[in-house]
């Protein structure tokens, strides 16, 4: 159902899910950040919220989806740090050769997956692409819970090891940025 196999975080609610996988990014302040303009706000606010500047990408009229040429012209211009690809409506996002570019420039893929959740493109599932993959559970997405809740699944330790940290409010600051413990404190962490 999630192309990834490795690590589940829960999280209080999608948007939750989004601000800890960006902030597992290690992205330098002020970084940039690719997001479709075609979005819950989010999407957009996590990248703000993590100290970072959202880049928008205007949508095709037909799928309402990311426009792939305007991604790929950010990505080879180095125009962004990082993308967060929304999946929209069921729809998933041709992922295969943004995430090839990207990853040959070191630019990861957050998959923001709140509306994708079951959907396959090219056989592959959400999370197939990215660093990350965010789900929401709100009344009014693919699985809804009582009330609201989210995950964030991925393959990489950092980012799994911030969202750790990060869904314990009492042990991290967050003035406006996601500020991860020093190292000799976090170590009380699982």
């Amino acid at each position: 159902m999630i192309g990834v196999d490795r690590s589940t975080q829960v999280a209080n609610s999608g948007p939750d899910a989004l601000i800890f996988a960006i902030a597992g990014l290690g992205l330098k302040k002020g970084a940039r950040v690719g997001v479709t303009s075609m979005t819950f706000i989010a999407s957009a606010s996590a990248i703000a919220l993590n100290g970072f500047r959202p880049v928008f990408v205007d949508v095709d009229p037909e799928t309402m989806l990311w426009r792939t040429d305007q991604v790929l012209e950010l990505v080879r211009k180095g125009a962004v740090d990082a993308l967060v690809a929304v999946h929209l409506y069921g729809q998933m996002l041709d992922l295969e050769e943004i995430a090839r570019e990207a990853g040959e420039r070191g630019i990861p893929i957050i998959e923001d997956a709140a509306q994708a959740i079951g959907s396959t493109r090219n056989g592959k599932s959400p999370g197939a692409h990215g660093a990350a993959t965010c789900l929401s559970f709100d009344p009014t997405k693919v699985i809804g819970a009582c009330g609201s809740g989210g995950a964030l699944v991925t393959d990489r330790d950092d980012i799994a090891r911030t969202a750790r940290l990060l869904r314990h409010p009492c042990l991290v600051r967050i003035p406006g940025r996601a500020q991860v413990l020093e190292e000799r404190d976090a170590r009380r962490v699982p």
